[in-house]
């Protein structure tokens, strides 16, 4: 029974992980109380016997650690994102000290069910019923979009894998509904980046299974999701031909005109700023304020969100140079390459799917800022690579 209380114990930050946290004030602060619960429990346990503490290490922990000094360093320099640096010095304590080895997906799934029901209703009420802007949400719409979209890829896992059909088809709904919530915020970005992934998602069931069957249930599902959204999908559509009729004419009054303005201020401060360490967490909105005053840049980035450069290579260049560029090449790397090596193992699909959401999601934002969709691409590759080499033990 003690045992069991001490396991909760450490299976409590991944079970808030995936719960929404984003969804109560300060969530990502919540997760790392319950790490620190969690390694506090492991040595109490360990001073008197009961446990012992064992320092676990793989490719994604080393990188981490790198991750962290780098971004420790950053900080004192010139500037790093404080909540990235919560995420990393807390992912890297609890994974390499008190991370659980057993993780029940029965109980995942459940609490993915409970997340995806109450998102979906606050997300409806908002959007739907109470007919208010995305701009009601309890974040802002893309990074709760991407959080949702990763979500999303994981249940969607969960139900290929698990071997009960009930849970199958729990995780199934899941999908569906985390899916639609994505479509209903009204974020390309993020569409974009899970048609990209569901793309993916076919190819690998078809070269791993070479199954048709199975092919043509994942396509039939995706385009049931696109069906239900269809009225959403369709006027988004038309508003995106629109955009791309104003670039082709010159006028860039527009969402994608603005974030092409952001594009090439923030190629032209590489070019004119070549720098391994960048210019740190905001300087460039100096350099934007400038162009603004002369008028260079147009007015609307004024109200636009101007705090990064709604391209994640371009910002972290920028802000950490071409060494925090490398950093996040490496973070999508490490995980995706485990999946390629392992490609037969059952673990593999999500290791190599969630790389190419993040990438695609990275090029009209910059998904890893936001702590709850970095805590949980972060825990997850852990949990995988970690039972991909059990199996390999075995």
């Amino acid at each position: 029974m003690f045992r069991q209380i001490m396991q909760f114990i450490h299976l409590l930050p991944i079970y808030w992980a995936v719960s929404g946290l984003f969804i109560i004030h300060n969530g990502d602060k919540i997760l790392v109380a319950l790490i620190i619960i969690s390694l506090i429990t492991k040595i109490l346990c360990s001073l008197v016997k009961i446990d012992n503490i064992k320092i676990e290490y793989n490719n994604i922990i080393i990188l981490i650690l790198i991750c962290t000094a780098y971004a420790t360093f950053k900080y004192y320099q010139n500037g790093y994102s404080s909540s990235e640096i919560r995420v990393l010095i807390s992912t890297l304590l609890y994974s390499s000290i008190s991370f659980p080895k057993k993780i029940r997906y029965k109980t995942l799934i459940l609490i993915t069910t409970i997340s995806s029901i109450y998102i979906s209703y606050q997300t409806i009420n908002i959007i739907e019923i109470k007919n208010l802007s995305r701009y009601e949400l309890p974040l802002n719409a893309i990074p709760y979009a991407n959080f949702l979209g990763l979500l999303s890829l994981i249940t969607l896992y969960l139900s290929y894998i698990s071997k009960s059909r009930a849970l199958s088809a729990i995780s199934v709904f899941n999908f569906i509904l985390l899916s639609i919530n994505v479509v209903l915020v009204d974020t390309r970005g993020t569409w974009l980046a899970l048609i990209i992934a569901y793309v993916a998602i076919i190819a690998i069931i078809f070269i791993r299974k070479k199954s048709w069957k199975i092919t043509l249930i994942s396509i039939f599902l995706f385009s049931t999701i696109a069906i239900l959204s269809y009225p959403v999908i369709e006027s988004r559509i038309d508003r995106s031909m629109t955009e791309i009729k104003q670039l082709k004419e010159g006028d860039l009054h527009s969402s994608w005109g603005i974030r092409l303005q952001l594009w090439i201020i923030g190629y032209n401060i590489i070019e004119d700023n070549k720098s391994w360490l960048g210019l740190g967490q905001t300087a460039h909105l100096k350099i934007i304020d400038d162009l603004l005053k002369k008028k260079e840049v147009l007015r609307a980035l004024n109200w636009f969100d101007n705090k990064n450069f709604h391209n994640s290579i371009i910002d972290r260049t920028v802000k950490y140079g071409f060494i925090g560029t490398f950093l996040y090449f490496l973070v999508l790397l490490i995980p995706f390459i485990h999946g390629i090596r392992h490609f037969r193992s059952n673990y593999s699909p999500l290791l190599l799917i969630m790389p190419i959401f993040i990438f695609s999601a990275g090029l009209s934002y910059i998904p890893l800022s936001h702590p709850g969709t970095y805590f949980l691409y972060l825990f997850t590759s852990i949990i995988l690579i970690n039972k991909i080499k059990l199996e390999k033990e075995k």
